[in-house]
C-alpha cells in the first residue's frame, strides 16, 4: 500500500484550517476536481459526506467518514466507493511554541544578514528519512536599502542585530529584529564599582547592628 506523507506551511491558524478542511460542502468552490459535496451527518466528532470527482472525464462519487479533534487532528477513513482502501489524515499544527529566539542572534556575512541559533522544532510529519537540523543557519530576506541601513549600524556605530519576536503576516512568517548596544569599557567598570560599593554597604550596616 502506498503511503504519503506532505508538510505544507501555511500562513493561517490551525483553527481556520481545521475548519476549511471540515466545511467538505464548500470543496467544489475550490478543488477544481470535485464535482458536488453532501453532508451526510456532521457532530463536534465525526463529518460523513459523499464527494463526486469529476475531472477530465472522470466521474466516481465515494464517501468518508472524518474523526475530529478540533482543532489539531482529523482522520478519514472510506466508508463506500471506487477504492479498495483510503485511510488519511490532517495534523494542523501552530508555529507558536515551535520557534525559540532565546539562544538566537543575527549576523553579518558577505552584505547579507543570517538568523543563527534559532531552534525551530520539525514537524514530525515533515518527512519520514531525514532530520532537519533544528538550530541550522537561515538567511533572512530584506531589501537592499534595510540590509545596508542595518549593516551600517552594526559595523559603523558598534550595534548588534538582536531577534525579538517571529510571527506570522501576509502569508510569511516575520522577524522583529532590534537594535542593541553593549556597555562600553569604562561603563562596565563603574558599573562593577557601584555593585561592590553595594556589597560593602550591606556588610557595614550588618557589622554595625
Amino acid at each position: 500500500m502506498t503511503e504519503v506523507n506532505r508538510s505544507v506551511l501555511v500562513g493561517f491558524t490551525p483553527e481556520r484550517m481545521f475548519a476549511l478542511v471540515d466545511a467538505v460542502e464548500d470543496y467544489p468552490k475550490f478543488l477544481p476536481w470535485c464535482g458536488g459535496a453532501t453532508v451526510i451527518h456532521r457532530d463536534e466528532g465525526i463529518t460523513r459526506a459523499a464527494i463526486l470527482i469529476n475531472y477530465h472525464g472522470i466521474k466516481h462519487s465515494f464517501t468518508t467518514e472524518n474523526a475530529k479533534t478540533a482543532p489539531s487532528e482529523m482522520s478519514i477513513r472510506l466508508v463506500e466507493g471506487p477504492f479498495r482502501r483510503l485511510d488519511g489524515g490532517w495534523r494542523f499544527t501552530g508555529l507558536a511554541g515551535r520557534a525559540q529566539l532565546k539562544e538566537a542572534y543575527v549576523i553579518v556575512s558577505n552584505g547579507e544578514l543570517f538568523l543563527t541559533g534559532c531552534h525551530v522544532s520539525p514537524l514530525p510529519s515533515a518527512s519520514t528519512h531525514l532530520t532537519p537540523d533544528p538550530t541550522r543557519t537561515r538567511k533572512l530576506l530584506l531589501h537592499a536599502a534595510e540590509i545596508s541601513r542595518l549593516i551600517g549600524s552594526v559595523e559603523r556605530a558598534g550595534y548588534a542585530l538582536v531577534p525579538l519576536d517571529l510571527h506570522y503576516k501576509g502569508g510569511r512568517i516575520k522577524l522583529e529584529i532590534g537594535l542593541a548596544r553593549g556597555k562600553r569599557q569604562y561603563d562596565k567598570r563603574q558599573a562593577e564599582k557601584e555593585k561592590d560599593w553595594r556589597r560593602e554597604q550591606q556588610r557595614l550596616l550588618r557589622i554595625k547592628h
